[in-house]
């Protein structure tokens, strides 16, 4: 619906607050957290040393990378299952019960590629200090509150409003099921100074979607000027300006912030766009994937921080190493050349004592 009850969405809804608020956040994670520094441990992983501080070394040893790869394939489960049993009695019905309800589990992990979900967000633990999971059912983008209103089988948020093309593709989310998707922890923003998820009271996921698929789906209510996002200035996507410089060559996309508020079990979804224009696009009153035990995210931590919720990346701890072995294997190679150094010159070419007096 575009033009339609968007001024009442927006006044609703404190939007100054909110945006003292994120940017709090979002410096608590880089400033604080060293959040800043996770492209830079990401590049050394991918053995890109030196691409952002100007550090390059000749030869290298690519320590930050092998502990990952021992690390990473070390903690998440090669090929997850689940066994089930009956509780509370072991009748002959319970059993059967129990039998299809595993079934079902194990179905459903490999339908939603549970396993490589795991192992992207162990890898983000190990680069970033926090991996991120974030859990969901039919829809990618948010299932509304009244899901009465839409057929059993779901899948009608996967489309448009005309229903002629899917404007949801990802693969791992299926129409009427649940899923389990790992998010980018530079795609997060959690309340400033808070330890632990149990204290959230707000959080927000950030994510580009292309304008036409927003202006296609039926979740947002958009202004009559609605337009994309001038994402090469966007301040949530510093570290990847070339990347988004490019992607704006594609086509116009728009910078989205779902936030789903603990305090008043509401879910809204806030879009700057334009030059300098925002707006509240979507607000949900009862948030169905906030539940009794809290958000729908999980989040996977080895270096739990007793004072600050982004914990420290592994790489950051071995990082003077990394520099020190890079270093010396540099120098090793750089003496062995000068050592080896050979002059060949024809006999009588040098003048004699007695040809130079």
């Amino acid at each position: 619906v575009v033009g339609v009850g968007v001024s009442s969405l927006s006044k609703s809804i404190d939007l100054e607050k909110w945006e003292k608020l994120l940017q709090l956040g979002l410096d608590y994670r880089r400033e604080r957290c060293l959040g800043k520094n996770w492209a830079y441990y990401r590049a050394m992983r991918r053995g890109h040393f030196g691409l952002l501080d100007g550090y390059s070394p000749t030869l290298t040893y690519n320590l930050t990378y092998a502990n990952g790869k021992v690390i990473v394939t070390s903690v998440y489960y090669r090929n997850p299952y689940f066994m089930c049993s009956p509780r509370g009695g072991y009748g002959r019905d319970s059993e059967i019960k129990a039998k299809v309800q595993e079934a079902y589990l194990n179905y459903l992990v490999d339908a939603i590629n549970l396993k490589q979900t795991m192992r992207d967000a162990a890898q983000d633990a190990y680069e970033c200090g926090t991996g991120v999971i974030k859990l969901g059912f039919d829809s990618e983008y948010g299932t509304p509150s009244s899901t009465e209103e839409h057929a059993d089988d779901g899948g009608e948020l996967q489309l448009n409003k005309k229903g002629t093309e899917y404007i949801e593709w990802n693969g791992n989310v299926h129409a009427g099921m649940p899923w389990a998707l790992r998010i980018d922890p530079e795609q997060i923003i959690t309340p400033y100074g808070i330890r632990s998820p149990e204290d959230f009271d707000w959080i927000d996921h950030v994510y580009f979607r292309p304008l036409d698929d927003v202006k296609g789906s039926s979740l947002y209510r958009l202004p009559a000027d609605f337009s994309g996002t001038h994402i090469a200035s966007s301040k949530f996507f510093e570290y990847r300006q070339e990347e988004m410089d490019e992607l704006s060559t594609l086509g116009q996309y728009v910078e989205l912030h779902e936030i789903r508020d603990r305090r008043t079990r509401q879910v809204f979804v806030y879009a700057p766009y334009g030059s300098a224009k925002k707006a509240i696009i979507r607000k949900e009153d009862s948030d169905v994937l906030q539940d009794k035990y809290g958000l729908p995210f999980v989040f996977l931590q080895w270096n739990r921080d007793s004072e600050r919720f982004w914990c420290s990346s592994d790489i950051a701890l071995i990082e003077a190493q990394q520099h020190e072995m890079n270093e010396s294997r540099t120098q090793s190679m750089e003496h062995r050349k000068r050592a080896l150094t050979k002059l060949l010159a024809r006999q009588g070419i040098f003048p004699t004592p007695e040809e130079k007096a």
